[in-house]
């Protein structure tokens, strides 16, 4: 996750082998904890992300 001057604020766990990126997101459970206010700019692999996330 980055900033909206490109900081990097959260990286991921490595992992081995092929994850997709919203699987490793929803199993990390990163977006939970962004408040609802924050805006959260994702391409086409994470549609759905805002029904899915809950704060």
């Amino acid at each position: 996750m980055t900033d909206q001057n490109k900081r990097v604020l959260v990286l991921s766990l490595a992992r081995v082998g092929k994850v997709h990126d919203k699987r490793q997101l929803n199993e990390e459970k990163l977006a939970d904890f962004v408040p609802d206010n924050i805006p959260i700019h994702v391409d086409l692999g994470f549609q759905g992300l805002q029904s899915v996330c809950t704060v």
